[in-house]
């Protein structure tokens, strides 16, 4: 595949994952739910900096997952998913159907097609709201997360 692509393909994914978990794991809530506590778990914990903002730090922990260890990046994507869906839900703006699709449309640029987030029953089990209200939801999560 063409580097370029892949990085395009790996931004976007990073831009889409950022609203999934919280970068830094609250500090009296359920630790599990942050991107650095799936790195660990997944034994890929290096690639996930330590310093600096959120965004850039996903990206690099796909990427360099990606490059390193492919094997795990698949885990990696199934454990954002499946946590992002629990903390979402926690905040009351879950994970809808159109943003699954529309990981699946990245992950198809980087080649990859991962069965459990095709599967019918999966997506139909998620919510699918009007984009006013979905705007208005995310509107007061971030308020409330500042």
């Amino acid at each position: 595949m063409n580097p370029l692509a892949t990085g395009l393909a790996l931004e976007e994914l990073a831009g889409h994952f950022y609203a999934y978990l919280p970068g830094k794991p609250h500090p009296f809530g359920n630790r599990s739910l942050s991107f650095p506590a799936i790195a660990a778990e997944l034994g890929i914990a290096q690639y996930w900096p330590q310093i600096g903002s959120k965004r850039p730090a996903i990206r690099q922990l796909l990427g360099t997952t990606l490059e390193r260890e492919p094997l795990k990046f698949q885990q990696l994507v199934k454990k954002v998913v499946e946590r992002g869906v629990s903390y979402r839900a926690g905040k009351n703006i879950p994970i809808e159907r159109n943003e699954i699709v529309a990981l699946n449309r990245i992950l198809l640029k980087l080649e990859l097609k991962i069965p459990e987030l095709h599967d019918a029953n999966f997506l139909n089990s998620l919510p699918n709201t009007s984009p006013e209200k979905r705007q208005r939801a995310t509107r007061l999560f971030w308020k409330a997360a500042c």
